[in-house]
């Protein structure tokens, strides 16, 4: 993610590139200009080296432009090819040491070349350096010896040779070009000398002329030298994309060219006598003014159309700028920007609403710290970002303003400019708090279903213990008389058996294993029907208050199954006002919507009953709040709690598919609130519950368990109630019975879970065999065989594990009574 973005004090700007406009258009003057250098320096090599093939060879045509005019010397050439060697050694970037070297010593020669002829003409002396190329001349050579350069051309050589040794130093571009403009203005008095006839300007008496291509040479290894470094001194004026550089390159060469040309052509027309010097000169300065007043107007126009198209690129950068702002303050996640100095550049909205921090708070310093031991702070980030990291979706914690922490997804990259270099960062917060909080309620969720299940197969071999220890107990209380010594202590075990019962069901509960009965209920009518009971529970010091909503919404609940968890709520909100206090109970109608759906794992959104229980007691903790529905996780002292009464409530609730949440902080109170779907139709009339006498009977019952102390107990209960009774302990062995015994079989007595097959197959192929056949479930553990969601289907009959000899007795006695018995022993 490397952004073509850049860091601001006043926001996050696009920056353009620092190439210049004409590199926009197509044109880059680096290499352009050094293409320009390397061809001056391979011309000015070449015109060398043929003036010293003129020389060597006596040809006339090659050492002078015309008869008549003055020679290029040989050293003269001689220094041109130094020099324009020395050109082409500094004429790019990056180029060999080698090749620099080089260019120094070539430089350098040129200089003491230079050096040595002027000092000939300063002291009247004559070193012999003009006639070390050409010192034994033929004689049969049409030329004579080669005289001593001019002194104009050994000043020339002088700046240039200087210009070219000092090139590489600091301040070296700034020296060799203005030695190089001074070179040229000589090179172009002598042009212009040559073209207008004055030799004074070419000449110094009684010294040797400067030759006419010896000047043209030195104006063209000037511009080369002035082209070898385009970006700097003053060419950088020439190669600025400002209106500046515009002007120089369009109006420079006109200015140089139309004069001398047009004063050139009027002081022909003078001397041609087609008129006289005034009317040559007012003839030479209208024509000044009409081309260079041409040329001014038509570099304003262009200059105009560059003006419109620089305004219409700074108002496309405007909104562009006005768009990536709307864009950062749109963003739904937070963005946030910092310098080389970590200071914070740009602070999008999403940061305000999710920080605290406004941006007059927090531009121009750090970012927030994120709290001890939490993660990856602001400063790590930040070393780490700019030095070229990328960092993707890195979890971390951040503190808001108010001191609260929010838990982050963070993403950071550097940002650069044009040139690639870091010019600060970028980094994008998404608040990922309530994901967190939905990934821990899942956790939870996931935690207290394995658990369950757990609990529930516990649940169903200990339920199987219990039935055998009570029924026996029964059994052989039925057979000791009143005054029988050792009568104590079996009731007393009678009791330990139903209180371990009481624990059994509540695991099974927790789990959701228990089978409920559900009918259609009226809150508010169990609420209010269970007030007294309840201002008895909770003693005279808590205040109970009750808020039933109107017009409430009817639910589908086991009844029992909800005054137990009113109870159990009602019993943990004392505990937790152990100086008295005010309990709440409130019903009323509510909707869950699509927000509140998205911070709760599992909940959908629609219409609810709830079902709020709230105290103003301890409260509770984050920690403690975690896990007060696990079973035996109680903050009571040893011996005051078993830890099950929530976690029976929240296997109820779940159960009847509903919802329960917990909102508590410590010294602030808690408040339970179930939530419950809505149905349609009357109140269900509870019924009137069954006599406590169980009658007798004559029957023949087909009793199906796996577990043989189960059999035995059950059959002893059973036959004392006069009933014959057949055993079978699985499903083969009971329908090899139903085929085989001859008399009637009234009821099928059996166990829903048993290897092989469960109770609800046996049931129905033992129906095929016996269409009139009765059945009656009993299981410690509730099976898919025969709830749905642990609700008995209708036309069902189900008895818990474990059961006294009284309910064995009514619950058959209850099902052989139906008037219509089962045709396919479950179909509902």
């Amino acid at each position: 993610m490397q952004a073509r973005l850049s860091a601001s004090q006043n926001g996050l700007n696009v920056t353009s590139a620092p190439s210049q406009m004409i590199e926009e258009r197509g044109f880059r003057p680096t290499s352009y200009f050094h293409s320009l250098s390397s061809a001056a320096a391979l011309t000015i090599c070449l015109v060398g080296l043929s003036v010293l093939a003129g020389w060597t060879l006596g040809l006339r045509s090659l050492t002078s432009v015309f008869p008549g005019l003055a020679t290029m010397k040989a050293n003269t050439a001689a220094c041109f090819v130094l020099a324009s060697v020395a050109l082409w050694g500094r004429a790019a970037d990056g180029v060999a040491m080698a090749r620099r070297r080089l260019a120094t010593v070539c430089a350098a020669l040129v200089t003491v070349i230079a050096l040595l002829t002027l000092f000939e003409y300063l002291g009247g002396v004559n070193l012999g350096i003009d006639q070390i190329l050409f010192r034994d001349q033929p004689e049969a050579t049409a030329l004579s010896a080669p005289g001593r350069m001019a002194p104009a051309t050994a000043f020339c050589f002088l700046l240039l040779g200087s210009g070219l040794a000092l090139l590489g130093s600091r301040r070296g571009p700034w020296v060799a070009q203005y030695l190089s403009l001074g070179t040229g203005l000589i090179a172009l008095l002598a042009l212009i000398g040559y073209a207008y006839g004055v030799q004074s300007l070419y000449r110094i008496s009684p010294f040797s002329s400067m030759a006419l291509h010896t000047a043209a040479s030195f104006l063209v290894l000037s511009a080369g030298l002035f082209f070898v470094r385009p970006r700097d001194a003053l060419m950088a004026i020439v190669t600025n994309h400002g209106a500046g550089g515009a002007v120089t390159r369009r109006l420079l060469p006109a200015t140089v060219l139309v004069p001398f040309t047009l004063g050139w052509i009027c002081l022909a027309g003078q001397r041609a006598g087609l008129y006289d010097t005034d009317f040559g000169v007012a003839l030479f300065a209208v024509s000044n003014i009409v081309v260079i007043g041409g040329l001014t107007w038509w570099l304003a126009g262009r200059l105009h159309r560059s003006d419109v198209e620089r305004r219409r690129a700074a108002e496309g950068l405007r909104a562009a700028h006005e768009t990536l702002e709307a864009i950062v303050d749109a963003s739904p996640v937070a963005i946030a920007a910092v310098d080389m100095g970590g200071r914070v550049t740009t602070w999008s909205a999403s940061a305000e609403k999710m920080f605290g921090w406004t941006r007059d708070d927090i531009l121009g310093r750090p970012l927030p710290q994120a709290p001890a031991n939490e993660g990856p702070g602001a400063v790590e980030v930040g070393a780490a970002v700019l030095q070229g990291a990328l960092l993707r979706n890195v979890e971390a914690t951040r503190r808001r303003k108010d001191g609260s922490d929010i838990q982050v997804s963070l993403s950071a990259a550097p940002l650069y400019d044009a040139a690639q270099r870091i010019r600060g960062g970028i980094a994008v917060f998404a608040d990922i708090t309530e994901r967190r909080k939905l990934e821990e309620q899942v956790r939870q969720s996931q935690k207290l279903e394995a658990v369950g299940r757990l609990a529930g197969g516990v649940a169903h071999d200990f339920n199987n213990l219990l039935t055998v220890i009570g029924g026996c107990i029964e059994l052989t209380l039925l057979r000791l008389p009143p005054d029988n010594t050792v009568r104590k202590n079996i009731e007393e075990a009678g009791k330990a058996t139903r209180r371990a019962a009481v624990l059994t069901n509540q695991l099974l509960a927790f789990s959701r294993k228990q089978v409920l009965e559900p009918k259609i209920l009226d809150l508010n009518e169990i609420v209010r029907g269970m007030e007294k009971m309840l201002a008895r529970l909770i003693g005279e010091d808590v205040i109970l208050a009750l808020s039933c909503g109107e017009r409430l919404g009817r639910v589908k609940a086991d009844r029992g199954q909800i005054e137990q968890v009113i109870m159990n709520l009602a019993v943990n909100a004392r505990d937790a006002m152990p100086r008295g206090g005010r309990l709440t109970i409130e019903t009323r109608d509510a909707e869950l919507d699509a927000e509140y759906a998205a911070r709760h794992a599992g909940v959908r959104a629609g219409p609810y009953v709830m079902l709020a229980v709230s105290d103003t007691g301890v409260g509770m903790s984050p920690e403690i709040q975690g896990r007060i529905f696990e079973p035996f996780f109680t903050t009571k002292e040893p011996g005051k709690g078993t830890g099950l009464g929530l976690s029976t409530v929240y296997g109820i609730v779940k159960q009847s598919a509903g919802y329960i949440y917990v909102y508590s902080e410590p010294g602030r109170g808690t408040t339970f609130k179930v939530y419950l779907q809505p149905t349609e139709g009357p109140v269900e009339v509870m019924a009137e519950p069954p006599s406590q006498t169980a009658p007798a009977g004559r029957e023949t019952i087909l009793l199906v368990e796996d577990d043989a102390l189960v059999r035995d107990v059950v059959q002893r209960m059973l036959s004392g109630f006069g009933y014959t009774v057949l055993e079978a302990a699985g499903g083969d062995e009971a329908l090899a019975i139903c085929e085989k015994y001859t008399g009637s079989i009234d009821l099928l007595m059996t166990d829903v879970v048993m290897p092989k097959a469960n109770g609800r197959q046996v049931a129905e192929h033992a129906a095929r065999l016996r269409p009139r056949l009765r059945v009656l479930y009993m299981s410690g553990y509730t099976d898919e065989a025969i709830v749905k969601l642990g609700m008995l289907e209708p036309g069902l009959f189900f008895l818990h594990k474990p059961f006294s000899r009284d309910v064995v007795g009514r619950k058959v006695r209850e099902v052989i009574e139906q008037r219509k018995p089962h045709s396919d022993a479950g179909a509902a």
